[in-house]
């Protein structure tokens, strides 16, 4: 999530200047992607599916839990007959994103069972997306796209997946973007790094 919207981006009476608001903004980005359709195209583009159908969106969507144990707010928080979405923006490297996405899936798990289930089926697909206005792996290849998902690497180095239908996805702006090869991919990238670069001068 976007750390503030600084006041500069208000009119004198109170509405958004449209013209000063980048898409890292979070209002922008959560009113953009609050549109079925805009988010429908975005996630068959950048997770490479078909046939989306989502049937709610929420926008800073808050998990909260009766324990003591830390409540989570979600820029966007998405769902569809059989998987959730979750996105958030990033615009600052926190170094923490790999335990920040394992902690926001148990949170979301936890609203799809209840105690007496006798059955983890209840549990639905999930993809936990966060666009990064950096590169949130740098010993990485610098790829535009890194898509995580459980599994085992065998003895004899064959691939077992999990198949738990949890994935965490990061997209990075800062990509070599050379190796976009889809105009859609390649137009939003730049689109993110044109908005870092207004938000930082």
């Amino acid at each position: 999530m976007s750390d503030r919207i600084d006041s500069l981006y208000f009119c004198k009476d109170g509405r958004y200047d449209l013209d000063n608001v980048k898409i890292t903004d979070n209002f922008l980005f959560t009113e953009v992607f609050s549109n079925k359709n805009l988010l429908k195209r975005f996630l068959e583009i950048f997770l490479n599916i078909k046939d989306v159908d989502i049937s709610s969106i929420s926008r800073e969507y808050v998990i909260y839990d009766l324990d003591n144990s830390k409540d989570v707010r979600l820029d966007l928080f998405a769902e569809d007959k059989d998987t959730v979405y979750n996105i958030e923006i990033q615009t600052s490297n926190t170094y923490d994103l790999p335990r920040r996405t394992r902690y926001y899936q148990s949170k979301i798990d936890r609203k799809y069972l209840h105690k007496g289930d006798k059955t983890y089926n209840k549990l639905l697909k999930s993809f936990i997306i966060f666009i990064c206005t950096f590169n949130p792996f740098r010993e990485s290849i610098n790829q535009p796209i890194y898509v995580f998902e459980n599994m085992c690497v065998a003895s004899n180095n064959s691939i077992i997946k999990l198949n738990d239908q949890t994935y965490k996805v990061f997209i990075n702006s800062q990509c070599d973007i050379k190796q976009v090869q889809d105009n859609n991919i390649k137009a939003f990238v730049e689109l993110d790094r044109k908005s870092t670069r207004q938000n930082s001068s």
